[in-house]
């Protein structure tokens, strides 16, 4: 049970095990022309649709889109296609849904990295935390620059670290900017922490949803015994798809692991808040740019009602919505897809899925936004 805990524990606060547009490299494929065997193409199908069914929080996120989604899936078994058709079929209906999270990968042919599952990190990187606190005066103003490349931070107490850095650094800034470029998500608890700081509100844990003013509404997660054993595939990197179709029918019928689904309700803000005397009531610009996905963009959702935070930057990829992914291969084609198991929703119903934020100061492709915001001090 212990183990089940601590993988179950991992899965709920990763949001986005792969990254973006950057570590996708797409290769010339090979072309095969050679149909894939019909049973095949219908049973990847099958399970593809029947997972969906069983973990994939969009079902309820978005049910029209869904409906729309499974019916683009079902149409595939009927078409002649080569592996790479078939792959290219799949990729297509997944896109079509507005989902950032949503994706599928065909091994050997689109390359992505999985340096972002726990497994997959060299030991001395595990500890290793690459966030850099840097202070400057900048126009007569002591300045503090946080530099986080990833909030894929595994080690409890490098992230108490950084959290303790900012809180000590913080007292004596004048402004403070977070430089969240090239920041393709990772763990949901450390944009949340560093919200509470910047709020002065404490951090509720093992929660999304936290005690300062957040746009989101709900959140809601999944956790059954499909999504253990997916789960499993994700983190540990291990080919479970054939097992796991194998035993698809078993599983659906066996009782869950452990009963783990939940909700939030956002009913928990405070009547006042903090800043001026806890927080940092001074002004705060985030940097992003079109890398920042998941966990970035739920550090703009953190700080989005702060009354001294501006985003600089240019718009972001989109991917906040859907968290908490699991791996699903398709035995028969060895196609990977990523199946988010959570969702949010926003008090204004806003869908920026595969879209992303635009910045309350949008810059050029061209134009530096550490240069923009530190035309900004005064």
């Amino acid at each position: 049970m212990k183990r089940l805990y601590i993988v179950f524990f991992l899965v709920v606060l990763i949001s986005s095990p792969f990254a973006y547009q950057r570590y996708f490299q797409k290769s010339k494929p090979v072309i095969d022309e050679k149909p894939l065997p019909q049973s095949q193409i219908s049973s990847d199908i099958d399970l593809l649709v029947g997972t969906l069914d069983e973990v994939y929080a969009g079902k309820q996120g978005d049910p029209e889109n869904y409906k729309i989604l499974v019916d683009n899936l079902n149409k595939i078994k009927t078409e002649p296609l080569g592996e790479w058709a078939f792959y290219q079929k799949i990729d297509a209906a997944l896109k079509k849904f507005p989902d950032g999270h949503l994706q599928a990968v065909l091994p050997g042919k689109v390359k992505y990295r999985l340096n972002r599952t726990m497994a997959s990190l060299p030991d001395e990187a595990k500890s290793k935390d690459d966030t850099q606190f840097t202070e400057k005066t900048i126009k007569g103003k002591k300045t503090l620059i946080v530099t986080i490349p990833t909030f894929m931070i595994v080690d409890p107490i490098a992230k108490q670290n950084i959290i303790n850095e900012l809180i000590e650094k913080s007292k004596t800034a004048d402004y403070l900017i977070f430089d969240l470029r090239e920041n393709t998500g990772g763990y949901q608890d450390m944009p949340l922490k560093i919200g509470a700081v910047l709020w002065g509100e404490n951090f509720r844990e093992d929660k999304l949803i936290q005690y300062y003013h957040m746009p989101i509404s709900k959140y809601r997660e999944w956790y059954n015994r499909p999504i253990y054993k997916l789960s499993l595939n994700l983190l540990n990197e291990q080919d479970l798809g054939n097992e796991y179709a194998s035993n698809l029918e078993k599983y659906l019928k066996e009782p869950i692991v452990i009963d783990a689904s939940r909700e939030e309700q956002n009913d928990t803000i405070k009547d006042e808040m903090q800043i001026e005397k806890n927080g940092f009531a001074k002004p705060i610009f985030i940097l992003v740019d079109n890398y920042c996905a998941s966990s970035c963009e739920l550090m703009l959702d953190a700080l989005e009602m702060h009354p001294y935070a501006t985003s600089i930057g240019n718009q972001t990829l989109g991917a906040t919505k859907y968290s908490n992914p699991v791996l699903l291969t398709l035995p028969a084609s060895s196609i990977n897809v990523l199946l988010p198991t959570a969702y949010l929703e926003y008090f204004d119903k806003r869908n920026v899925e595969r879209k992303g934020y635009t910045p309350k100061i949008l810059i050029s492709e061209e134009d530096d936004a550490m240069k923009k915001a530190e035309s900004l001090i005064n």
